[in-house]
């Protein structure tokens, strides 16, 4: 038996390879692997050999491919094991590995070496060959594979413990390979993704930026491969990214999703998801906290559309069960936790109760990043983010992510490619690099937001203290069932003195930024009504909760000590 494994470098040129097995020269394989290559000729590994016995098996194992893509450089597996005529063929595919092993007579003699990806394709004898494109005679093919075929007659040395890997015992070292359900999020964070749909040719560690908008085909039949699945690549930047490819994996991977989709923003996720999945007629159900362009979007443009609204509470359950009595309900949609009082979803009730109506649940989790917390996990069909936020990290990028099950992000996919939403390769690039260090962050930003709850629950001149780590936040039981490693690096409070007086603290202290958004690197305090609301009447910022003496802090990843002290002596010198 041969076996030739996908993970390093094949070099040969056609006259070499493209041949009759009779008749042609020696060929040495070499490559790192845990079982030695057996034969009984000192010069190598002579095919002509192996012609001499009953059937001659190839098995041509981890192919570099992406979720679920077998991706060629010129020919497509999946179109290999189908134009086979020849042999038996028995395939698989386990965790991304995909295993071939072909079954040929001895009659049938001819093989070929049509990829660039090392895929050996039999053919029989006067079969046509008028599919098969020819490589140039002075090729030289660079695979991902650590088998090298090389002509004796090339003088390269062979190490002589040249070993071959075995089917059985080989296990991946590729990090798109790993077993990431098993390895933590940290790990996850900076492995994930990275190496996925990598050009061979690329070494890099650091993922490429593909700067391109468009990208070419070698002929009209590989457009046409493409467009029938065999060919797998990219045909216009709207539709796809190499760049974009690699984080969307990393985060699906992260969020325990099958697929994951980046946009342009938060909201561009947001607003394409409901229109996506929801038609005229139907009823989406939401809660009453959520970003306030969120609510815009839901309450000011989805009844324009025909669709309609109900609001609940975040844990107000007999308010689901009436909700879903109505049979047009079709999605459960709230933030966990919500911005800005950080309120939380019983996710295994919603799950349950919406899941009986077929409804869809799909949470966004930006303030509580995969880190905290995994929807999916509980049974969530689709988890939002704001990646512009702790996914990112560094207050550098704008982005916003959909991940859960493949059937419903690509349903998603196709109207995000008509409403062009797209996320720019370069601010990929941003991402993953923030996501690498995304574990490290959350939980210094966790940490000091705990500090700062428990520190500010007591002092005099606060009024209260809006943290779910704190046993009297409202939904404290339902996030300690479901948070993992901290409650989440913002926590809320209402100082005494109202607007002069949240006003007074924002303006005392030294370290945080004034600014909007969240789960960057640097510390952030805001104003909810003066940086949000100051065009919303005092009247209709009460309906929603919105108090005057409210400040929003989001810990960046300085150190605990210093943000705090620095609050401190801001509220401290409060004049009430």
């Amino acid at each position: 038996m041969v076996f030739l494994s996908g993970l390093g470098v094949f070099r040969n040129t056609l006259n070499q390879t493209q041949c009759a097995l009779k008749g042609l020269p020696s060929i040495r394989l070499r490559g790192r692997g845990p079982k030695s290559l057996e034969s009984n000729e000192e010069e190598g590994l002579s095919p002509s050999r192996f012609l001499s016995l009953a059937h001659w098996n190839i098995d041509v194992i981890v192919l570099h491919v992406g979720r679920g893509d077998i991706v060629m450089r010129d020919l497509n597996l999946f179109d290999v094991i189908k134009s086979s005529e020849c042999g038996r063929i028995h395939y698989n595919v386990t965790d991304g590995i995909f295993v071939w092993t072909l079954h040929i007579s001895k009659e049938q003699t001819k093989l070929q070496f049509l990829s660039a990806e090392l895929v050996l394709r039999p053919f029989q004898t006067g079969r046509s060959r008028d599919h098969i494109r020819p490589l140039d005679t002075d090729t030289v093919i660079m695979s991902q594979s650590t088998a090298h075929a090389m002509n004796e007659s090339s003088g390269n040395p062979v190490p002589d413990d040249a070993k071959i890997p075995d089917p059985q015992e080989y296990v991946p070292k590729r990090g798109h390979h790993l077993d990431f359900k098993n390895l933590g999020s940290s790990t996850a964070s900076v492995q994930a993704g990275e190496r996925q749909g990598r050009p061979n040719t690329s070494d890099t560690i650091t993922t490429p930026i593909a700067l391109t908008s468009s990208y070419w085909f070698k002929d009209t039949q590989q457009v046409i491969d493409f467009n029938e699945g065999r060919h797998q690549s990219f045909e216009y930047g709207r539709y796809g990214n190499p760049t974009v490819s690699a984080a969307e994996a990393k985060l699906a991977i992260l969020d325990g999703g099958e697929s994951c989709l980046l946009s342009a923003s938060g909201m561009s996720s947001c607003t394409t998801m409901l229109l996506s999945l929801l038609q005229p007629g139907d009823r989406l159900i939401t809660t009453t906290d959520c970003y306030r362009r969120t609510r815009q979007f839901i309450q000011g443009f989805l009844p324009k559309m025909n669709i309609s609204c109900t609001v609940i509470q975040p844990n107000d359950t007999e308010g689901l069960k009436d909700a879903l009595k109505e049979g047009d309900a079709k999605i459960f949609f709230s933030e966990t936790p919500t911005n800005p009082y950080l309120r939380c979803v019983d996710l295994s009730v919603v799950v349950q109760l919406c899941h009986e109506k077929n409804v869809i649940v799909a949470i966004d989790t930006t303030f509580a990043t995969p880190i905290v917390l995994r929807p999916i996990d509980f049974g969530a069909d689709i988890v939002l983010s704001s990646a512009t936020k702790y996914l990112g990290g560094h207050n550098d990028v704008i982005a916003g992510s959909l991940v859960g099950k493949k059937e419903l992000i690509d349903k998603i996919r196709s109207f995000h490619g008509v409403l062009g939403g797209i996320f720019d390769p370069h601010a990929a690039y941003l991402l993953l690099r923030g996501l690498k260090t995304l574990n490290i962050r959350v939980r210094q930003c966790n940490e000091t937001a705990m500090h700062i709850a428990q520190l500010l629950e007591n002092h005099p001149k606060i009024e209260r203290v809006i943290y779910p780590g704190l046993p009297s936040h409202p939904d404290h039981q339902v996030a300690k069932k479901y948070f993992k490693n901290g409650f989440g690096g913002v926590v809320s409070f209402v100082v005494k003195g109202g607007l002069k007086g949240a006003a007074a603290v924002i303006d005392g202290v030294k370290i945080p930024y004034i600014a909007p958004s969240l789960g960057g690197v640097e510390s952030l305090i805001e104003q909810p009504t003066v940086m949000s609301y100051w065009n919303v009447t005092p009247e209709d910022r009460a309906k929603i909760g919105i108090e005057d003496g409210l400040i929003r802090f989001s810990c960046g990843i300085e150190d605990t000590d210093d943000v705090t002290n620095d609050l401190l002596q801001s509220i401290d010198k409060l004049v009430l």
